[in-house]
């Protein structure tokens, strides 16, 4: 497709000139230029705070973001803050799930929503989404895992549908097979990924998703395809 990936890099600066817009990096320490017609930026958001209350209210702030509580309570307990103003995933879905944890503690209810597992997804062609750790931190946390992986290749619905091949990635605690992650780079990934955020949610083990019938030919069974 014509894109390359340059990881490990910092950039300098970007300066426009006639060849167009030249961005000079460092990449693992080394210097580095390339030249491009345009620059799309997206490096993260930032909490916009400015003019959100009144200024008799002092919130306390910390790097920007708004302090709160595990019920999302700033230091007036009448007041709530939920989504990117607080930092954490900083995803719309991951607001959502903020937002009525918050209500539910205003209405006295025990029940939650489980923030600590929040699916991530980009929507490029082929669609990629990931949910809990992957194989890189399970080995920084010292955790013993064993990751199944399928190629969509051999997935029927891809080869029907024409999409690129891409994989199915499912990382399971070595011991008990309780689901902790999964990655996923493929046609419909964006859909297919709440499966497996319910299992880690729920503590679900590789045997408990193999017992389950996926229908045949969809994109999904590649991820009981992926434990056999």
């Amino acid at each position: 497709r014509g894109v390359s990936v340059h990881e490990a890099s910092l950039v300098e600066e970007i300066v426009k000139d006639e060849q167009g817009l030249t961005c000079r990096y460092k990449e693992k320490g080394k210097d580095a230029v390339v030249t491009s017609e345009a620059v799309l930026i997206a490096v993260g958001r930032k909490a916009n705070i400015i003019n959100l209350y009144e200024d008799n209210i002092k919130l306390e702030i910390e790097k920007g973001l708004i302090k709160v509580n595990d019920n999302y309570q700033t230091v007036y307990p009448n007041i709530y803050a939920v989504g990117d103003v607080i930092g954490g995933v900083q995803l719309a879905h991951a607001a959502a799930a903020e937002g009525k944890n918050a209500v539910m503690h205003i209405l006295g209810s025990e029940d939650r929503i489980d923030t600590k597992v929040i699916p991530s997804c980009i929507y490029t062609t082929p669609e990629i989404a990931s949910v809990g750790i992957t194989s890189d931190d399970a080995k920084r946390q010292n955790i013993k895992v064993i990751t199944k992986k399928f190629p969509m290749l051999a997935n029927g619905k891809t080869v029907l549908s024409g999409m690129d091949r891409g994989y199915v990635k499912i990382i399971a605690d070595e011991n008990t097979h309780k689901v902790l992650g999964a990655q996923m780079m493929c046609g419909r990934a964006t859909d297919m990924i709440s499966e497996l955020t319910l299992a880690i949610v729920n503590e679900l083990t590789l045997e408990d998703i193999k017992k389950v019938i996926h229908p045949h030919p969809t994109f999904s069974e590649a991820i009981k395809d992926a434990l056999n």
